[in-house]
């Protein structure tokens, strides 16, 4: 099922774009805990057939910015851009949220990432 919603303030020339999915760390089994996140995070590190530096600039180039919050029972990709470019940046959220690589490489410097992460917090 797919919804559509739309909210129009014609005060500025921006369009903001968001794909949400129904699905968060309530789904994850156990030992599983943040595989949703790690999943939705590698997503934006490479999509299409473009590598994380390609999809980076490619964003940057449209000077939209692409965000990834994962919560307990949704996972969303948004941005923002000039309504110029709303075509374009449609086509590279697409990408992201619908065709994600998973490349090797980046699940393990994500992973690495991620357990710095971990430890910083444990030492707080």
């Amino acid at each position: 099922m797919t919804n559509l919603i739309v909210e129009e303030q014609h005060d500025l020339p921006l369009v903001s774009l968001s794909v949400a999915y129904r699905v968060g760390s309530l789904v994850e089994g156990d030992g599983h805990g943040g595989l949703v996140r790690h999943a939705a995070e590698l997503a934006r590190r490479g999509a299409g057939g473009r590598s994380r530096a390609e999809l980076d600039a490619a964003f940057d180039a449209l000077g939209a910015p692409l965000e990834v919050h994962t919560s307990h029972d949704a996972v969303v990709f948004s941005t923002r851009c000039l309504t110029r470019h709303v075509d374009p940046i449609t086509a590279l959220l697409a990408e992201v949220s619908m065709r994600p690589d998973f490349s090797e490489a980046e699940h393990e410097a994500l992973k690495r990432e991620t357990l710095g992460l971990l430890d910083d917090v444990r030492d707080d």
